[in-house]
């Protein structure tokens, strides 16, 4: 099963929100799903869900040079709050802990992911930041931080385009990052 640990890696909205949270994406799992979604009339509809996995350490899953990493622990949410017929603000916050990250004995990691997507009309726009802390067995401890800012106004024949802005924390280099992205979408 392709579980769903957490969603920053996949909705954090932005050309560049999604960057930094796909390095815990999980694939390879087995586990069980449950869920219960409940119509608030005018409170809009809540769904509840509640998975258990674990990895598939099989001797499938494993290959001559690599271990699964081990997970703990990842609390979060989103909102889709349609302000008007226009006007819809999409908050997400999460936060994700690593014990053991990537198969190291002691090494803890954390994310904290906060974004808000606002759209009106045709136009979108999202801001972003993730923020990453490594600790190893030693106890040294590294940070990373990405903020991004992006706009895009879809084009009634379907053509987006967005522009973005990264900035990038590792080690203490700061990288900036500017981008463009085109799309068209097709209805089938």
């Amino acid at each position: 099963m392709h579980v769903n640990f957490g969603q920053a890696w996949d909705a954090t909205p932005g050309v560049f929100g999604t960057d930094m949270a796909e390095e815990y994406e999980m694939a390879e799992n087995i586990g069980f799903l449950g869920a219960y979604e409940q119509d608030f009339a005018k409170g809009g509809k809540h769904k509840l869900t509640a998975r258990t996995y674990f990895q598939d350490t099989s001797g499938l899953a494993e290959s001559a040079i690599t271990r699964c990493k081990k997970t703990r622990e990842v609390i979060g949410g989103s909102y889709e709050n349609k302000i008007n017929k226009d006007i819809m603000v999409t908050p997400l916050l999460e936060y994700v802990s690593f014990n053991d990250a990537d198969g190291t004995d002691g090494q803890d990691r954390s994310y904290l992911t906060a974004a808000l997507g606002v759209g009106y009309g045709n136009w979108n726009a999202a801001v972003s930041g993730t923020f990453k802390e490594t600790e190893t067995a030693a106890g040294v401890k590294t940070n990373e931080e990405q903020l991004q800012l992006s706009a895009e106004y879809l084009f009634p024949i379907g053509i987006g385009v967005d522009v973005a802005y990264k900035w990038l924390r590792n080690a203490g280099v700061d990288t900036d990052v500017f981008g463009t992205l085109l799309t068209y979408g097709l209805d089938f």
